[in-house]
């Protein structure tokens, strides 16, 4: 298993109650006897390249196939194409690690920081690390909602041949259900804070005022009045 390092020491940093069970080195994280590597920032850049490339050669040979069989083209290749702009956005968005953000380890607080400052403390290496994976959730939600959609696509264009068969009926609703849920995730992974976006890519202490307001909201409505009632 392939795990990112600046945001595995990031959480390992915060939870300091599992520092007795996590042993870290250089290349290796062990946790309750597992172990995982950690990636390369070469490995990241690769990745990046390589799923994009294969896809683009995937795609391009479908539009091929079908200018070889004179056929229309449909709507399920240009969700299909709209999933490999997605997936090409993906593959930009892992070349972080060509700005020092995946693949390395992660900066140390500078010194004369005191014990909470060092614990709030992110570094720019970092930040843009939480940037890209913020980029990358809603980004990889797009992707999944157009792949689905061209495949459900690709069956009506197959197996539907009027609009009272049950096939259509059955793919029109499952269709909407996945319009549905992309829409949702993808707000979901946007204000997965609220409407502080930022906090997920800022300091800790910013996650920790964040939580206090979750709390207030949650505990305000249970407050009693104390006035008495006459």
């Amino acid at each position: 298993m392939v795990v990112s390092r600046p945001i595995l020491e990031i959480v390992h940093s915060q939870n300091t109650t599992s520092l007795k069970s996590t042993a870290f080195t250089s290349k290796f994280l062990k946790i309750s006897g597992f172990t995982f590597r950690f990636n390369t920032a070469q490995e990241v850049v690769a990745l990046g390249i390589a799923l994009p490339a294969v896809c683009i050669l995937v795609v391009s040979l479908r539009f091929f196939t079908r200018s070889l069989q004179k056929l229309r083209i449909g709507i399920d290749d240009w969700l299909i194409l709209a999933g490999l702009v997605c997936i090409i956005g993906l593959g930009l968005n892992d070349e972080g690690a060509l700005g020092y953000a995946f693949g390395y380890p992660t900066p140390k607080a500078p010194a004369g920081l005191n014990p909470s400052q060092q614990s709030s403390y992110i570094g720019p290496e970092t930040e843009l690390a939480l940037k890209i994976t913020f980029a990358f959730q809603p980004i990889s939600v797009l992707a999944l909602g157009f792949v689905k959609l061209s495949i459900i696509a690709f069956y009506r264009r197959l197996f539907v041949i009027n609009h009272t068969m049950f096939f259509d009926i059955l793919t029109k609703t499952v269709s909407g259900f996945v319009f549905l849920w992309t829409v949702v995730f993808i707000f979901l992974n946007i204000f997965q804070c609220g409407r502080r976006v930022t906090a997920s890519w800022g300091a800790n202490l910013e996650l920790l005022e964040l939580l206090e307001d979750i709390l207030i909201r949650l505990v305000s409505p249970l407050r009693m009045d104390s006035s008495p009632q006459i």
